[in-house]
């Protein structure tokens, strides 16, 4: 696996209130990052709320993760159960899915 620099937007990624960004008539919240749209969670209830929320911290969520991956291999070693788990949470933030001859991703 390699651990490269993603492509992804750089953070902070913010969330935005429902009605903000032209966003569907108030019933769903755009996640901005680097001033562009990142992604447009539908639904006004609490749990869209978290879900928006959730998405907007991914690029710190990445970083801490990243960092800690570093941290616990110079500490306690590459072997290390939590570094495997780290592992496995980086490259599916960095893993692009291409879709399959249905549309879906694989």
């Amino acid at each position: 696996m390699s651990l490269t620099l993603p492509i992804h937007s750089p953070g902070p990624w913010i969330s935005c209130d429902l009605g903000d960004y032209g966003d569907y008539d108030g019933n769903c919240r755009v996640i901005l990052g680097d001033d562009r749209r990142v992604a447009v969670v539908l639904g006004t209830q609490e749990e869209d709320a978290a879900n928006a929320a959730l998405i907007a911290a991914a690029p710190d969520l990445l970083a801490a993760a990243r960092s800690s991956l570093q941290q616990i291999e110079a500490k306690l070693g590459s072997d290390h159960p939590a570094c495997s788990t780290l592992r496995v949470a980086i490259e599916k933030a960095l893993t692009i899915q291409a879709p399959d001859e249905d549309g879906d991703a694989s």
